[in-house]
């Protein structure tokens, strides 16, 4: 598994992991409504592939995202998705403001 070493790296990985569907949901649902509908599609996808819950991942992604993210606290596989979500959730709410 190469897993990427920066959040801007696993952010870069998580966007080319996004089928149509999965943008249409970030697009047109809340954030919340998004992570819950991503979790188990788009989410488990980057658990798996980003290697989320691997020891490795404990301090790269946890420290990096829980700098950036302030408010949500990642602590495992699950809530480092989430972050995740949220990144590309923002992404795409301010393509669509452009």
């Amino acid at each position: 598994m190469n897993t990427p070493r920066t959040l801007e790296a696993a952010i870069a990985r998580a966007m080319d992991m996004m089928t149509e569907d999965d943008r249409s949901v970030l697009q047109n649902f809340t954030l919340d409504e998004a992570q819950w509908r991503l979790h188990f599609t788009l989410g488990h996808q980057l658990r798996n592939d980003l290697g989320l819950w691997t020891d490795d991942a404990e301090p790269l992604y946890l420290d990096l995202m829980n700098r950036v993210q302030g408010a949500l606290l990642v602590v495992d596989g699950d809530t480092a998705s989430s972050a995740l979500i949220s990144a590309l959730w923002q992404r795409e709410q301010k393509l669509g403001v452009d």
